[in-house]
């Protein structure tokens, strides 16, 4: 006798392989009852849990927050990120004003105030944050303005 294993349906063709209903590949099925399963008596805890020893001794340690050791008070470090910041904001409208010649008016600041940005974050960065703002006005500020000089030269020799 075989049975498919997905429907249950049983079979007592032995040269049928796979189920009429779904498909599944049959197996061999002996009906024959499950063994039952003797299991062993639940052990048996101490007797004498109930009663639980006293600690003698024991001060109280003050209620701290977690995480926080020592010093209760959480000192944030906060970095000083406003030259990076202008700098990136003078590269953006260097290069949206870009056509209208304002690569020169806003592309050297933008170029020289990113430059002291990031040498601000290298030497103490503890203090100073915002090296990627600096590095990304210093980037927008330089190709606006080499824009700017390219746009002149063409100008000038047309």
């Amino acid at each position: 006798m075989k049975i498919c294993p997905i429907c249950r349906q049983t079979y007592s063709d032995a040269n049928l392989n796979f189920c009429l209903n779904d498909g599944g590949a049959l197996t061999h099925f002996e009906e024959r009852e499950a063994p039952t399963i003797f299991m062993d008596s639940s052990r048996q805890t101490s007797p004498n849990w109930p009663n639980q020893p006293t600690y003698q001794n024991q001060q109280m340690a003050p209620r701290q927050a977690y995480g926080i050791q020592g010093n209760s008070q959480l000192q944030i470090r906060e970095s000083n990120q406003v030259l990076p910041v202008i700098s990136m904001v003078l590269g953006i409208l260097s290069l949206l004003l870009g056509c209208c010649w304002g690569g020169i008016p806003l592309g050297i600041p933008a170029v020289i105030v990113g430059l002291i940005g990031i040498k601000n974050a290298n030497e103490n960065p503890h203090q100073y944050g915002g090296k990627g703002f600096a590095i990304a006005g210093l980037a927008m500020g330089a190709v606006s303005f080499g824009l700017t000089i390219l746009m002149i030269i063409i100008g000038i020799l047309s």
